[in-house]
């Protein structure tokens, strides 16, 4: 597996330059034109956590392949409407003293409805050259409930809020003569809810978040690019019947390196990226992650 990922790291910054439009970060400008409808498979990802329990023999490793339809449309040139349909299957392998079992589910996950709109900023503020854009998301406890994994499929109801910017640079440099800085806030408000066959309620951590990234157009093949983000959370105290679970709150960090590919005349697009989980391990849910995605847009879809 190491070298599979040396091997991608290798194919993303040799053979790719920054481009417009982030990997995981959302953009403020990123809005589909009116009457127009992108659809595919976004931020498909291979994820794996291996954990050893410190003085045992014991130890457990858990993937995650997740798979999102997602359709955007352009309600106006400056608002689009999302909705992501997710399917997940999930591992869990155990081993003890060179004994293993494992298990394995598959389901649709919670449903994701969102907005977002891109801000025109007064003059007044004097932020020449920068954009805002707003974003609310809302992810639907309609996944189905699983006897095997509690907390991955179906959560409560979730209500997350997200301010996007980003600025246009030219620094005029031989590996990037137009750079763009991306930057995201966003808080993310999780619903209790009860887990078949627990008969208690759970009321996950409340996720505050902050993204930055830079990306640039490839001087040598058009429209291929390389992407780099950081993203960092802080997690609250989880709860279980109303009474907080001491050890819940913390801190996470990813390192993401990508790269993005349209053709097409920009109507197909396609990206790659590698995440890197940083921090205290304690509070990671995973390893590494692989992401990928391929979408397609439709034009006036609506005469």
């Amino acid at each position: 597996m190491r070298k599979t990922i040396v091997s991608l790291l290798s194919v993303i910054f040799l053979a790719s330059g920054l481009f417009a439009q982030p990997l995981l970060l959302e953009q403020a400008t990123n809005v589909v034109p009116q009457k127009t409808l992108e659809v595919g498979i976004d931020n498909l990802t291979y994820q794996s956590d291996v954990t050893e329990i410190t003085n045992s023999t014991i130890k457990f490793t858990n993937t995650a392949l997740i798979i999102p339809v997602v359709a955007r449309y352009g309600v106006t040139n400056d608002i689009e409407a999302m909705l992501t349909i997710p399917y997940m299957s999930l591992s869990q392998k155990l081993e003890i003293s060179g004994n293993s079992a494992t298990t394995e589910d598959a389901q649709l996950a919670d449903i994701h409805i969102a907005g977002k709109k891109t801000i025109v900023l007064p003059e007044s503020w004097g932020l020449t050259g920068w954009n805002l854009g707003a974003m609310l998301d809302l992810s639907l406890p309609t996944g189905s409930q699983s006897d095997k994994f509690t907390t991955e499929f179906r959560n409560g109801m979730n209500i997350k809020p997200l301010v996007a910017a980003s600025k246009n640079f030219s620094p005029n440099v031989s590996f990037a003569k137009e750079l763009t800085f991306n930057a995201n806030i966003s808080y993310n408000l999780t619903g209790e809810y009860e887990p078949k066959s627990w008969g208690v309620k759970l009321d996950p951590a409340d996720v505050f978040e902050i993204g930055v990234g830079a990306e640039s157009p490839c001087v040598l093949v058009n429209g291929l690019n390389r992407i780099l983000e950081l993203n960092y959370r802080t997690l609250s105290e989880q709860k279980l019947a109303g009474t907080a679970i001491a050890g819940t709150s913390g801190s996470q960090m990813d390192l993401v390196l990508g790269a993005r590919y349209t053709f097409l005349s920009g109507l197909l697009k396609s990206k790659l990226g590698f995440v890197l989980a940083l921090g205290d391990e304690k509070y990671r849910t995973y390893d590494y992650k692989i992401v990928a995605g391929v979408t397609y847009l439709f034009n006036d879809i609506i005469k």
